[in-house]
């Protein structure tokens, strides 16, 4: 099925202003396999159309003034990096050290 910015944009390919043609929920229904009859299918027609509208506004870029689905602003709470500079390490005795590895308690 066209996309709908694509529908809208050239009527020739979605029946004149509509957004689906006969054809096409023919198609979608025998895929879904309904028997659609004469009537249901018009009816079924204008219905489809205004939920495909709907699902058009979804895509639409939504409006600055529109307010946030957030009760409370959001806000960056992490603080900026700052590169700090190597810690000196402490004095460590000659016996804590075997070739330049630091020695720790044994484990059992």
């Amino acid at each position: 099925m066209a996309d709908l910015q694509d529908v809208r944009a050239h009527p020739e390919r979605g029946g004149g202003g509509a957004l689906i043609e006969k054809g096409t929920l023919e198609h979608v229904a025998k895929l879904a396999r309904l028997a659609l009859n004469e009537e249901e299918k018009e009816r079924f027609l204008p219905e489809l159309d205004q939920i495909l509208e709907a699902f058009g506004k979804l895509g639409e870029p939504e409006r600055e003034s529109a307010a946030s689905l957030h009760p409370v602003s959001i806000e960056d709470v992490l603080r900026e990096d700052v590169p700090r500079l190597e810690q000196p390490t402490p004095p460590l005795r000659p016996e804590e050290l075997y070739r330049d590895f630091l020695r720790g308690p044994k484990v059992p």
